[in-house]
């Protein structure tokens, strides 16, 4: 009996392993299971240096199959005095490794001396490039957040001068 119940216990647990991969399972009519291709994404959380402070980011967003985009991003910056999040709502790609991203304010904190003053709604625009995964890679790459303040922006890629990352990692899966 042990060894029937082995037998049964081993696909089980290979088809439970599978959950864990990028790939999503869809039952077919025939009820066999056949793996989705991942949708087109851009994540990350990286620190740049500005002045003399680390300024974290982090964001995920993905090109769902009807065409909208869906995600979010955060940043934390000492040296504009500022931590602020929000929504993504663009994400286009150049190439295999660079994504650029659009998006909105949805929340903000100021300090005590705040650089800038953002409004809730106002849009915010960054590039990043990944420069791959290991020891031999060179650094990914962040534009910084911009904000011009106001809505309607655009979904085009600005050509923001690229900063390597200090610290974190940015994965482009177009």
């Amino acid at each position: 009996m042990q060894r029937a119940s082995l037998f049964l216990a081993f696909p089980l647990a290979l088809f439970l392993s599978a959950c864990h991969l990028d790939q999503p399972v869809t039952p077919v009519d025939d009820g066999t299971i056949a793996l989705r291709a991942p949708k087109p994404s851009a994540s990350g959380q990286a620190g740049i240096l500005i002045g003399e402070h680390v300024q974290h980011f982090s964001f995920h967003a993905q090109l769902n199959s009807d065409g909208t985009v869906s995600g979010s991003w955060e940043s934390k910056s000492p040296s504009q005095d500022i931590r602020a999040h929000g929504e993504i709502t663009c994400l286009e790609f150049e190439g295999t490794n660079e994504a650029y991203l659009v998006g909105f304010i949805t929340h903000f904190t100021l300090g005590e001396d705040p650089v800038f003053v953002p409004e809730i709604g106002d849009e915010i625009w960054f590039n990043v490039i990944d420069n791959g995964e290991g020891n031999n890679s060179p650094p990914d790459l962040f534009s910084d957040w911009y904000w011009f303040g106001g809505n309607n922006a655009p979904c085009f890629n600005f050509s923001f001068p690229m900063i390597e990352i200090v610290t974190g990692n940015i994965q482009v899966k177009p």
